[in-house]
């Protein structure tokens, strides 16, 4: 009788300390949102959208296509080695490019530190009356 709840408690305790290492940690989402607009110049506009939400893995990149782009991300907390506890911001950094390859803008730098729960917006106007607007919104589950 002792012998069954020793091993009972045994396997409980196993399946607890197995656990709580993966609750402790955070979850980092990043929302992104690509809304690609073409003939703003001639008054004709043709917006296509693309809307995800991405679970941030590290050492793993996002990697989106809609309409002829291809956006390529990463995204991690941004904490100096000697803080300790929760972190506020996030490092995202990527690009956008064209069916060809072409970079038409880097996400890096300042640009790409983001606050948790708050959205950026960012820009890129164009040849040929083309303007994409990129919006990305991290926060922890």
């Amino acid at each position: 009788m002792v012998m069954i709840r020793f091993q009972e408690m045994k396997t409980f305790i196993f399946v607890l300390l197995f656990l709580i290492p993966g609750l402790s940690q955070a979850r980092l989402i990043l929302d992104i949102v690509i809304v690609h607009k073409r003939g703003i110049d001639k008054n004709m506009v043709l917006q296509s959208e693309l809307h995800s939400r991405e679970e941030v893995i590290e050492n793993k990149k996002i990697i989106l296509f809609k309409s002829g782009l291809e956006i390529e991300l990463e995204a991690k907390f941004n904490s100096p080695s000697s803080q300790y506890g929760p972190v506020a911001e996030v490092l995202i950094e990527g690009a956008l490019t064209d069916i060809k390859g072409n970079v038409l803008k880097e996400i890096a730098g300042q640009e790409g530190i983001i606050r948790l729960n708050e959205e950026r917006k960012l820009f890129y106007k164009g040849d040929h009356g083309q303007l994409i607007e990129i919006t990305l919104k991290p926060y922890t589950l």
